[in-house]
């Protein structure tokens, strides 16, 4: 079952900031991505198993089984590395329970230099094409989402650097979906526009949908979503990937459509 929040990144967030943490909270917070961010600077930081990967989300994972996770590949400019850091800060004590997987070793050796704990992918097939430009972390987070519900993971978060996170991640889902995520829609109450289809916020967003075939694209993004280990989730994270890697080109937000 998909969910299909009638909102965008900045509705997806809690109106207020994160309540002062109890007594003792930000140190064990402190600790914890401290001793992950040890295990980054060890083999364990490039993923090339699934042992590996195991091991990372044994060490990440809450509790209950949940983790949240970003894919990112490292800019000249280094941009992303001020969003990383935003993002970590903002997670609070859900940063000892990030995974922040970088495409390559010199992305992770940046982040890592921030003292921010990164794992560089050496496990996901390599990318082919181009991914219509959008670079390959946008494809090896569907190949990380899928190893990681065949691993028995309970719940995978996903989320883009740049969402700022105004509360607890892993209170801000419903648990009576299978995925959920946010859709970039003008419309507020799903109102199809001509065609059937719906408007989305951005224009060059919206030409890119293919609008000849009449189908509805309720325009959610990939950037935010959660995925519940089902299996229907899992049948459609493998659908996804394994559409997405044998075209090269295609724009990973239209198919999730």
């Amino acid at each position: 079952m998909v969910g299909l929040p009638r909102a965008r990144h900045s509705a997806m967030m809690s109106s207020t900031q994160h309540e002062a943490f109890p007594r003792g909270t930000h140190t064990r917070t402190a600790h914890r991505v401290g001793r992950l961010l040890q295990l980054s600077r060890t083999e364990a930081g490039t993923l090339r198993t699934i042992a590996d990967l195991r091991k990372v989300m044994a060490a990440l994972s809450t509790p209950n089984g949940a983790l949240i996770y970003t894919t990112v590949s490292m800019d000249k400019a280094q941009h992303q590395l001020v969003m990383l850091r935003q993002w970590f800060g903002n997670l609070q004590a859900a940063a000892s329970h990030a995974l922040l997987i970088g495409t390559d070793g010199a992305t992770c050796a940046v982040a890592r230099n921030a003292s921010l704990p990164c794992f560089a992918d050496e496990l996901a097939p390599p990318l082919r094409g181009r991914q219509n430009n959008f670079g390959p972390q946008v494809l090896i987070k569907w190949w990380y989402a899928l190893a990681m519900l065949r691993e028995e993971q309970s719940l995978v978060i996903f989320s883009d650097p740049d969402v700022s996170w105004l509360t607890d991640p892993f209170a801000a889902w419903s648990r009576s979906f299978d995925l959920q995520g946010l859709s970039d829609s003008y419309s507020v109450n799903i109102t199809l526009q001509a065609h059937h289809e719906i408007i989305c916020n951005r224009p060059w967003m919206d030409g890119m949908y293919e609008h000849s075939r009449r189908s509805i694209y309720p325009c959610q993004s990939t950037g935010l979503w959660y995925m519940k280990n089902s299996a229907p989730s899992r049948a459609f994270a493998e659908g996804l990937y394994s559409y997405l890697s044998a075209r090269r080109n295609e724009w990973e937000q239209k198919a999730f459509q």
